[in-house]
């Protein structure tokens, strides 16, 4: 992309935000001006929001907190340094209150009081009515979780909070303890086969002793064979301990991985079982580098001691001491890289790994130790087959009495397995106590006032910008003087009410000529204040309007009058040549005017001398616009109208031009552009709003001075006088006219009727059976811009 490509495109894109801006600063103005819309939203939206307010289901809260404790005894993770974190639980037991097994569990204990809120729900569907109404929260880096319930009745409310919680301890129980129960499970199993081995035993050597008449052998003068009998015995009583602790192990490990249970806390019991060297092997650790660790401890622990003994008699620049401190550092680097690889590896062991992994060393191990046991039975087996057939039936009693003692031994320490795994079922790995016992709290937490009074300020700003689009977009009209400022961003230099039509001829159909002291006259006075006041020059000016029948004549001729008055020399030239309506208003139909000196070749100063009219009235004098010419944009912008203005700049205190409407003609912007500015008539109760801003912006785009806005037929109490009809329209009108061969009329003097404008309004009846309405599009808009680009600027004369 090229440089002037990348530059167009940042215009485009500013071009685009300042339309938007614009766009919103017109909506803004637009809302500000229908405040009352938005007042009225407000008030409709905020009796709505008391109606819900009066009228809704009052819901009460009940809150309660539960601190979840981790305990049990240090594992292998824990021994090595690694840190296990835990604050990653909370979102489980989050899950786990939310979870339907819970709910269900906590339906199950609320009382048949206590179930308002469940009228008409199945008993299956009542614990996803309950999650409904519930929420569960943590508070951040803590383990207090906290569980708050709504209900239509406070006391409801507490109750399922507190049937929650008891449903949650009794899932955590069950869950937790799974491993523990386990262990028991098996515990229990194995230690009723030894009870049943017992019996066995003790009857077949009480069947023996009864036989034989013999009572206890003693242990004196036995034979090598016996000893051997008790000595395998011992061995398989230790081989089967080993077993089964191996076994219930399995159990609990298997159970942890079914209940999804935190695997590194069985790794110091299978540290016990299979042997820490084992087991650090299996996990990728060595006990030598454990014991070159616990060396590298103690090394470091002397040069410490040596450093310190050397700071007391060297310097701290001693090659000694620097040696010796470079020796401590060495030492404690490495100690912390291998303490942070221990971490690192104990922190990858995850439970995918780490539960196959334990359950395949148990099960070796318990490989091992079944075929240990096996061994040993079969040779003890044996060895007793061989003390049974060599020694006397005393032997054989002592045998018995031997096997006897040796299964009570085994099951005594089954029994207190079995005590050990039931303390650990009663004191688990996890444990949860509450912190805050839910209260009765009879304040409403719904509706909440300040929620409702949010959403009806949303609402009533959502609604009444609709409603206000809506009525901006089919109320096409000004409404107000104020509203024609903002839009328009241009000054409203004076406001003219409803004038009466005059009943004379001439200057004495205008009311400022025929009654000057009228209060409908002061309004032409504060225009002619605001003039005289301007910044820039306001002696050659245009008056024009954006469509007919806005009143531009009637407004011209009165401010003419008035500014003759004030004793200033006036020139009124008519220099609408199409619709002259200041010359049938000052009843000059007929009479030679501007037409004439723009179209014949004599002498400007001649011509204008000969055609100036002088009226009644004392310091003004009128120039009437002649016989209709079709080419009446090409005779404005000829060189013979700026002589013409500059004759008349040499002789008059001040030059006002009648022009026909923006939005018809090019000839307002052709005069314009030889003035010192344009003023336009508008009729806030009567102009289609985008017809004026399209006119206004028209103007900007051509570099009109545009001195500001008349606001004309306004009533006295600020409302809009009357509505008027105006089907007639400029710019078909004259095309009609000229395309039928009325091009020209002749030079005698003689016009067609034209139009009056008086109080206010165009009379355009006689044209009525054209029935056409004003249709001004882009391509006129281009047409004026291409009249206008010879126009000239007149310079003022030297004094």
């Amino acid at each position: 992309m090229t440089a002037d490509e990348l530059q167009l495109g940042d215009v485009a894109v500013g071009t685009s935000v300042a339309q938007i801006v614009h766009n919103v600063n017109q909506f803004l103005r637009t809302v500000w001006y229908r405040k009352n819309v938005i007042v009225g939203s407000f008030v409709v939206v905020s009796l709505l929001g008391f109606l819900y307010v009066a009228t809704a289901t009052r819901y009460y809260q009940a809150n309660g907190t539960i601190l979840i404790l981790q305990s049990g005894g240090e594992d292998l993770v824990s021994t090595i340094g690694a840190d296990t974190g835990g604050n990653d639980i909370m979102p489980t037991h989050q899950a786990l209150v939310h979870s339907a097994v819970v709910l269900q569990k906590a339906y199950e204990h609320l009382a048949p009081e206590h179930r308002i809120d469940l009228q008409g729900v199945p008993a299956e569907k009542c614990g996803d009515v309950l999650g409904q109404n519930l929420s569960v929260s943590s508070v951040r880096r803590t383990r207090v979780m906290s569980v708050a319930y709504r209900s239509k009745d406070p006391y409801v409310a507490v109750a399922v909070v507190r049937a929650i919680t008891e449903a949650y301890f009794e899932f955590i129980k069950q869950t937790h303890r799974g491993s523990a129960g386990a262990t028991v499970d098996v515990l229990t199993r194995e230690s009723a086969r030894l009870d049943a081995q017992i019996k066995q035993k003790q009857h077949e050597l009480l069947t023996v002793r009864q036989a034989s008449g013999t009572l206890i052998a003693s242990d004196e003068g036995r034979h090598v064979t016996v000893e051997t009998v008790v000595q395998l015995n011992d061995a398989l009583t230790e081989a089967v301990k080993q077993r089964v602790e191996l076994e219930a192990r399995l159990a609990a490990i298997q159970a942890a991985i079914r209940n999804g249970e935190d695997l590194r806390q069985h790794i110091s019991s299978v540290e016990e079982t299979v042997g820490r060297e084992i087991l650090l092997t299996r996990l990728g650790f060595n006990s030598r580098d454990a014991g070159a660790q616990a060396l590298l401890q103690r090394g470091l622990l002397q040069d410490q001691a040596e450093l310190n003994a050397l700071s007391e008699h060297f310097g701290a620049n001693h090659p000694r001491i620097a040696e010796v401190r470079e020796r401590i550092q060495t030492t404690e680097q490495y100690l912390g890289a291998y303490q942070q690889r221990i971490n690192q590896q104990m922190s990858q062991l995850e439970t995918n790994r780490l539960g196959p992994m334990l359950i395949q060393i148990i099960g070796q191990s318990l490989n091992n130790a079944a075929q240990h046991e096996a061994g040993l039975r079969s040779v003890y087996e044996e060895a007793n087959r061989k003390a049974i057939a060599h020694d006397s039936v005393a032997t054989r009693i002592q045998i018995l009495q031997h096997n006897v003692e040796r299964m009570e031994r085994l099951n005594d320490i089954l029994v207190d397995k079995i005590a050990t795994a039931e303390l650990q079922q009663e004191h688990g790995e996890l444990k949860a106590q509450i912190l805050n016992d839910p209260q009765v709290d009879r304040r409403a937490v719904s509706p909440q006032i300040s929620l409702v009074m949010l959403i009806c300020l949303a609402a009533t700003v959502v609604v009444g910008g609709i409603i206000v689009y809506v009525q901006d977009s089919m109320d096409d009209r000004f409404r107000s003087p104020e509203e024609l400022t903002g839009r328009l961003n241009v000054p409203v230099l004076s406001i003219v009410g409803a004038l009466e039509p005059g009943k004379g001829k001439g200057l004495r159909a205008v009311q400022s000529h025929m009654n000057p002291n009228a209060s409908d006259c002061e309004s032409f006075r504060t225009l002619r204040t605001a003039m005289a006041l301007s910044a820039s020059e306001t002696d050659r000016m245009v008056v024009s309007s954006a469509e007919p029948g806005d009143g531009k004549t009637t407004v011209l001729a009165n401010l003419a009058v008035t500014f003759a008055q004030s004793g200033k020399r006036t020139l009124l030239i008519d220099g609408d040549m199409r619709r002259p309506g200041m010359t049938d208003l000052l009843d000059l139909k007929g009479m030679q005017g501007l037409s004439n000196i723009l179209h014949e070749d004599r002498d400007v100063e001649i011509l204008a001398d000969e055609y100036v009219i002088e009226t009644e009235l004392e310091g003004l004098d009128v120039i009437a616009s002649g016989p209709r010419r079709a080419n009446a944009s090409e005779l404005l912008s000829s060189p013979r109208m700026t002589d013409l203005l500059a004759w008349a700049d040499g002789l008059y205190d001040q030059i006002l031009i009648d022009s026909p409407p923006v939005l018809a003609a090019s000839d307002s912007i052709v005069l314009a552009r030889m003035v010192d500015g344009l003023m336009i008539v508008v009729r806030p109760d009567k102009n289609r709003r985008r017809m004026v801003m399209r006119a206004v912006e028209s103007l900007r785009d051509l570099n009109v001075n545009l001195l500001g806005i008349i606001a004309n037929c306004v009533s006295s109490d600020g409302g809009n006088s009357q509505r008027f009809d105006y089907k007639y329209g400029y710019g078909y009108g004259y095309a009609y006219e000229y395309g039928h061969g009325n091009s020209e009329t002749p030079d005698d003097g003689g016009s067609l009727p034209a139009a009056t404008d008086q109080a206010g309004t165009d009379d355009d009846d006689q044209y009525d059976d054209e029935d056409v309405y004003i249709e001004v599009d882009d391509d006129r808009l281009d047409d004026q811009r291409r009249a206008v680009t010879s126009d000239r600027v007149i310079p003022r004369p030297a004094a």
